[in-house]
């Protein structure tokens, strides 16, 4: 099995390395867990606050079709406060682009031209891409389908699953053909994910 290298980015004397595979892996497993917990969390604690037990689980057929759209957007409205305000706002400057997955597996997001992450490019990055594209990745696509039921996109839901599915197939390849690991999330939202060092400061240069 041929050894995965890391692609060194050399810039004013600054050596950055782009984040290893597994690295990427187990910080997506762990963010995945996070936002599937307080997701769930939050859903039921709204059908517990409209009458369905908590026996019933996560069905939320048994709430009327207004309120299964107001959940939804609820749980995507949480998805993405962990994925970009939590790395934006919540994190210390010096940790900007990390998730608490990320914070834990040593990497972080910048942009492509090595400067820190904005709003623009995570918002594309986790909710135009990763969601909406990706959708196999994200836990925040079921309620994504979630809603189109309620609307006449419901016939689009069996399709879009299997188009989820091939964009996150081909994602992961990429992950593991190019030499930077950049998945079409980073490629569309102009991002790369690199090995952490807060002892080392960002480039400037292109990566």
């Amino acid at each position: 099995m041929k050894k995965q290298t890391q692609r060194p980015i050399k810039k004013d004397a600054v050596l950055v390395k782009t984040a290893p595979n597994m690295n990427r892996l187990f910080a997506f497993l762990a963010d995945f867990f996070i936002i599937y917990l307080t997701t769930n969390a939050f859903v039921l604690l709204y059908l517990n606050l409209n009458g369905v037990p908590a026996s019933e689980g996560l069905n939320i057929a048994l709430i009327s079709s207004q309120q299964r759209i107001i959940v939804s957007l609820g749980a995507i409205a949480i998805a993405l406060f962990y994925t970009i305000a939590i790395p934006l706002l919540i994190m210390p400057a010096s940790r900007r682009g990390q998730t608490l997955g990320k914070r834990f597996l040593g990497i972080r997001v910048i942009a492509q031209n090595g400067s820190n992450v904005t709003f623009k490019h995570l918002f594309v990055r986790e909710f135009l891409v990763v969601i909406l594209l990706e959708g196999s990745i994200s836990y925040a696509s079921s309620f994504v389908q979630a809603i189109m039921m309620e609307t006449p996109l419901a016939i689009l839901v069996t399709p879009l699953a299997t188009f989820y599915l091939l964009m996150t197939i081909s994602s992961i390849g990429l992950m593991f053909l190019h030499p930077s690991h950049r998945m079409l999330h980073d490629y569309l939202a102009k991002t790369v994910v690199v090995l952490f060092d807060q002892n080392k400061p960002l480039p400037k240069g292109t990566l």
